[in-house]
């Protein structure tokens, strides 16, 4: 820009003279070019926001992260929130200083308290200590501190979706803040309604969507209280199974005439195969979960059920098991393993050298407990003797009780009193007898050995979990988990605030928490063991009682509001279960390799009950959309308009995926990541005969025609079409290499799905992949980081005792997905969390870096039918062969559970 007016010297102090006026007349200072300053006092903060400048070839790697710090030598700062933004060169010309590539701009948006001038340091993580001094100007306070608002609820919501824990510290802090200061809660998410199917799917799953809506019920006061109180429904009358089919009894393993009708099933057959399954899972991060994603945390569920259940390996039981087990299924009346599920292991014993052995794995279990608390005793149950070990705050709840030559253990008494009495058993169930007359291991008419693994999810299992008793606990759970959580962070903001450690009635004083909190009907209430919240009738939390032996006999009206609503949605929607069985058989698949057989089926099943999902499934389709041999992933859908498009018919979709080298840098933030991911990824997506659901893509058309039928997309993409196909693609080449190889062919077996992948670890997109999961990894690495410094930020916990403290608050352990070690380090003379896997620069993967599938993964073959009255899976897995170590807990198969 050649002009006078661009020169320092001519019109620039004039335009600085009126953006000076203009800054003075809304309480702002401008203390430099770089620094702007604005703060208005007031009760019970003053509000105030400084922006500066920073140079941007610095490197703030560890910005990144642990976020920005901003302090105050007086303690005078609370709540802060960053905001960033790029100061164009022609702006700083405006304002008198060259810099025509521009710089990065900082603002810091905090509260504080007090109407003396002060200091405040904003580490980027160079520190930047800017003078404030407050103005009194009640109406601007007001304005001021809704866009501070604006700026940390933002601030919040972006880091609830970057994390891989539980965002109980910012829906604590929002919801405190908006409750004390009378500000709109979180727009987005007060803005997001859920329907009650949608929250009895969240219940059924224990979803953390849930958790963070009931802390956030507890903090509005909208938690279920009240003093009317009224008996526990009865529940819904549910429909006789009427589908009996004669099976043979020898179809049906003898250990589950032993097992109630409404238990879960997993049924092992042997020891040997439990083992396998087990070793699977240690040899792959630990549990199965881990054998997909890199996870930022452990729930310790593995450990806490060790701990509870008593049992612990000796060296019989890890190489003399199959010698003194005839069979063996872990059994339960729910899979709540993040509080305490109703579980158990029932043991067919081959001789009676087992029971000795159970025994001894309990002494020597007590014997290791160290807690002076524990009781052993022999109590009566059905006129049986039971041998119970037992802590008051539940860590340890033992049975031990036998029947014949079947031995179970268990944390549940309602579970031992089924065990012992003569009701309905699994194996006289009709649903149960269907599974076993389908049987995918003798499919073919080729008699297979029987499955290495089975899962059985009953109906009756499945309407207990949705029965009045459930419900209800269910809820009282999640409120009194809140409630442990909450009190514990509003300790944490009142020393901040430098009011000190003080009980819940003071903190709800001081508005920390609500005037209601820890108001409740059933008897219970929060108390705490040394710096442990514990709940007086469910125990320690990841311990609570059972919820079958937890006593609810009456409701209030809230409570009875939402069961009504909740059967009067079973009796129109959900009028009936759809009993779950899996089917796992693992087999030889040349050297080095196993196979693993498996089918998933829904019995019953009825789409009516699955809203808009179910009814865009088309039917059955025999033909098979024929795509290049290169692709190492494959897939094809049968749909159609169903509730979305009702006008559109049946069409099938597919996608294809290129075995080709492709080089990907991924970027920082997620939309760019997001984006680098689509366009450098060889795959296309494409319909037959018709586009269908295909239409639904935001992409719409841009007329610009290209040769042979190809036409430009918005976002970079590519379409092709022809009188049967049409696809599209961000990738031309790939596109314009596939469409010439798609075909159309017909086969015997009509279904709805089918998938292939081949194996991605041997495959030319490994870098691909690995590349994808270290980014994932990273920020899930960098996620714990930046949260032990929002502990810090937010609540003035010391850094040194931020992990330790989050810790005990979520009651998880953080763990590094890249196998590394979290430390603080010092830089610039502040303390931040670092990893020992952090590469430098920050973000760049190691060639050493491998996925986790890469342990185990070499193929994947998937079919899916849904018929008139079922819904099947089945396929075949390949995989890593799995060593027969033997070094492994009995219950490693619990492990890491959310």
């Amino acid at each position: 820009m050649n002009t006078e007016w661009s020169r320092p010297g001519n019109h620039a102090p004039l335009l600085r003279a009126a953006l000076g006026l203009a800054t003075l007349s809304l309480a702002a200072t401008t203390l430099s070019a770089d620094t702007i300053v604005e703060a208005i006092s007031g009760e019970p903060f003053g509000v105030a926001h400084v922006t500066i400048s920073l140079d941007p070839t610095l490197d703030r790697s560890v910005v990144h992260t642990n976020g920005y710090r901003v302090e105050s030598d007086s303690d005078r700062v609370f709540y802060p929130a960053i905001t960033s933004r790029r100061v164009l060169g022609l702006l700083r010309d405006l304002v008198g200083t060259r810099d025509p590539g521009g710089t990065s701009a900082v603002t810091a948006w905090f509260l504080f308290k007090g109407n003396e001038p002060f200091d405040v340091t904003i580490r980027a993580p160079k520190p930047h200590t800017i003078r404030v001094v407050p103005h009194d100007q009640s109406l601007r306070h007001r304005r001021l501190l809704e866009r501070w608002w604006r700026h940390y609820s933002n601030s919040a919501a972006a880091q609830r979706r970057n994390g891989d824990y539980s965002p109980v510290v910012e829906t604590y802090l929002t919801s405190m803040l908006s409750n004390r200061l009378h500000l709109n809660s979180d727009r987005a998410v007060a803005s997001r309604k859920s329907s009650l199917e949608s929250d009895l799917l969240r219940l059924l799953f224990n979803t953390e969507s849930l958790r963070i809506d009931a802390m956030r019920d507890t903090m509005l006061s909208r938690s279920s209280t009240g003093n009317e109180l009224h008996p526990l429904p009865s529940g819904l009358l549910w429909p006789e199974d009427e589908r009996v089919i004669d099976v043979p009894d020898s179809s049906i393993e003898q250990i589950a005439r032993y097992v109630p009708n409404d238990w879960l099933y997993v049924r092992f057959g042997s020891f040997d195969n439990y083992l396998w399954l087990s070793n699977l899972a240690e040899q792959n991060g630990g549990d199965l979960s881990r054998m997909l994603t890199l996870r930022g945390h452990d729930a310790l569920v593995s450990t806490k059920m060790q701990l509870q259940l008593g049992l612990r390996e000796t060296t019989l039981s890890k190489l003399l098991g199959g010698q003194v087990v005839a069979d063996m299924a872990v059994v339960g009346k729910d899979m709540y393993m993040r509080e305490g599920a109703a579980i158990g292991v029932l043991f067919e014993a081959k001789n009676p050298l087992l029971m000795k052995e159970l025994k001894k794995q309990r002494q020597i279990a007590i014997e290791q407990f160290g807690d002076a608390d524990v009781k052993v005793e022999t109590i009566l149950i059905n006129g049986v003797e039971v041998s119970l070990a037992s802590s008051p705050d539940n860590r340890m709840r033992s049975f031990f009780a036998s029947r014949d030559d079947f031995h179970l253990v268990t944390n549940c008494r309602v579970m031992v009193e089924q065990f012992l009495s003569d009701g309905k058993r699994l194996s006289d169930s009709p649903d149960f007898r269907r599974a076993r007359l389908y049987n995918p291991a003798n499919a073919n008419g080729v008699k297979q050995p029987r499955e290495t693994a089975f899962v059985f999810l009953s109906k009756a299992f499945l309407r207990n979990l949705l029965g009045p008793h459930y419900q209800v606990e269910l809820r009282r759970r999640l409120n009194s988990v809140s409630e442990m959580e909450l009190i514990q962070l509003a300790q944490l903001a009142a020393s901040a605030e430098g009011y000190g450690i003080a009980p819940a009635d003071h903190l709800s004083q001081l508005d920390l928490l609500p005037s209601n909190f820890g108001q409740r009907h059933d008897g219970s209430k929060l108390e705490f063991r040394g710096d442990k919240p514990f709940d007086s009738v469910r125990g320690a939390r990841g311990f609570f009682l059972p919820i079958p032996d937890v006593v609810v006999s009456n409701v209030n009206s809230a409570e009875l509001s939402t069961l009504q609503q909740i059967e009067q949605f079973q009796a129109t929607r959900w009028n009936d279960m759809d009993a779950v069985s899996v089917f796992v058989r693992r087999e030889s698949a040349g050297e080095g390799l196993e196979r693993i057989a498996f089918a998933a089926k829904l019995d019953t099943f009825s789409p009516i009950k699955y809203g808009t999902v179910a009814s865009v499934i088309g039917p059955p389709q025999p033909m098979r959309i024929v795509q290049p041999e290169q692709n190492v992933i494959t897939a094809q859908v049968s749909l159609q308009g169903g509730d979305v498009l009702p006008s559109t018919g049946a069409h099938i979709v597919f996608l294809g995926m290129r075995d080709e080298p492709v080089e990907i840098s991924l970027g920082r933030g997620r939309l760019q990541q997001t984006l680098a991911v689509l366009r450098t990824a060889p795959a296309y997506l494409g319909a037959w005969p018709r586009p269908g659901l295909l239409d639904l893509l935001p992409i719409g058309r841009i007329v610009v025609e290209e040769a042979n039928a190809f036409e430009r997309l918005p976002l970079g993409l590519w379409r092709w079409t022809s009188n049967e196909f049409s696809v599209v693609a961000f990738d031309q080449d790939a596109l314009t290499k596939s469409v010439g190889d798609l075909s159309v062919e017909e086969r015997e077996e009509a279904a709805q799905l089918h998938v292939h992948v081949g194996d991605l670890v041997n495959s030319k997109l490994n870098k691909w992949f690995r590349t994808l999961s270290y980014q994932r990894a990273f920020e899930t690495s960098t996620g714990n980081t930046r949260f032990l410094s929002t502990l810090s930020q937010q609540l003035r916990v010391p850094p040194a005792d931020a992990r330790a403290t989050a810790e005990r608050i979520l009651d998880i352990r953080l763990t590094c997905p890249l196998e590394g070690e979290y430390s603080t380090e010092k830089v610039h003379g502040a303390t931040y969390w670092t990893s020992s896997a952090w590469s430098k620069p920050h973000g760049r993967m190691p060639d050493d870096f491998d996925t986790p599938l890469a342990n185990w993964f070499r193929g994947l073959d998937v079919t899916g039918v849904v018929g008139e009255n079922e819904l099947e899976l089945h396929g075949s897995l390949e995989i890593k062969r799995v060593n027969n170590s033997t070094k492994l807990p009995v219950f490693d198969f619990f492990r890491g559970g959310k």
